[in-house]
């Protein structure tokens, strides 16, 4: 599988080319990992203000993406990733 960008308007892509080259080798989607069992991995995703996630390929039919807290609190949230 090959990473494609399809958006490099919110940032340079060269100041993360070492990371996007890391992506499909990077398949988690949260910052912990809770649960995981053969049908969904649960997952936290805790961000300080100003952190960011890593790229991340997503291999259940999504994309590779990342995300970036801009407010000026902690946020803490829950995913489910669904697996085959």
């Amino acid at each position: 599988m090959t990473a494609r960008i399809t958006d490099t308007t919110t940032f340079d892509v060269t100041s993360f080319a070492d990371e996007l080259r890391a992506a499909p080798g990077n398949l988690d989607v949260g910052t912990r990992l809770w649960l995981e069992n053969n049908a969904i991995r649960v997952w936290e995703v805790r961000l300080e203000p100003g952190e960011r996630n890593p790229c991340t390929l997503i291999t259940r039919a999504y994309s590779v993406g990342d995300f970036e807290h801009a407010g000026d609190t902690d946020i803490r949230f829950v995913t489910v990733e669904l697996l085959d």
